[in-house]
């Protein structure tokens, strides 16, 4: 993915790095990362503790500690995948996180950026299918019962979910056309034309989601993963293109 590894900072060459060679190079450097693991294991820790207390009086965690737990290890994904640590350590980091990521989906949740970046995680890191089939369940009870003015079924998810499950149904409707319309109109473009609009599309999706709790962390002193289009990855692996 040559394109994609110019635009987001990913490196080739060897020995940039004392350990590892980093994947995202723009704004921070070894040592961030590895400072951002050891804080991110500190508060995973600090939760799994006051998970313990919770549970002294409580028969179950709710589906907030669970979604904590999500976010948390989600974060901790991307950075060892900006800090450049192996395809399969970061796989099984990730498919850890998924059971969470199901029990975190309570009544409240609308969190469609998170079923986003799941299910095209899950894509890129080839989850196992009884995942896919899981959200696959999940995006069917929601459709089925009108969950919230914001769900509807949605193209983007359907077309994600179709990378394994070949029979599934694609939408006419989108949750968030701004950002998704263009992606929807790709996949079905032939190849060398998606190319091109892939392309353009990634010169302006880091300005099209100033809406996200990411955007501008690199200017933080703490809270920086790397900025990661795995939603526009997922897409191309979808449709083999591997040029980019």
């Amino acid at each position: 993915m040559i394109f994609l590894k110019n635009l987001f900072g990913l490196k080739d060459d060897k020995g940039i790095t004392k350990k590892y060679n980093l994947r995202y190079y723009k704004f921070k450097n070894e040592q961030y990362f590895l400072n951002e693991l050891t804080r991110i294991d500190k508060w995973q820790n600090a939760d799994e503790e006051d998970d313990k207390q919770y549970l002294h009086t409580n028969n179950n965690l709710l589906p907030s500690h669970y979604n904590s737990k999500f976010s948390l290890q989600l974060q901790k994904v991307e950075v060892m995948y900006s800090l450049g640590m192996s395809i399969q350590t970061i796989q099984n980091e990730f498919i850890k996180s998924l059971p969470n990521f199901f029990k975190g989906w309570g009544e409240n949740d609308e969190a469609y950026a998170d079923m986003v970046n799941a299910i095209s995680l899950s894509v890129l890191l080839d989850a196992p299918e009884n995942y896919f089939d899981e959200f696959a369940i999940l995006l069917n009870k929601i459709n089925s019962r009108n969950y919230k003015e914001i769900w509807k079924p949605d193209a983007f998810l359907d077309i994600l979910l179709s990378y394994k499950i070949k029979d599934r149904e694609i939408s006419k409707d989108l949750i968030d056309p701004v950002k998704y319309q263009k992606l929807v109109d790709i996949f079905y473009k032939k190849n060398d034309e998606a190319e091109d609009i892939i392309k353009e599309y990634l010169e302006g999706w880091y300005n099209l989601n100033d809406d996200m709790p990411w955007f501008d962390t690199h200017k933080r002193p703490w809270g920086f993963s790397g900025y990661w289009a795995w939603d526009v990855a997922a897409l191309i692996k979808s449709k083999k293109l591997s040029e980019i």
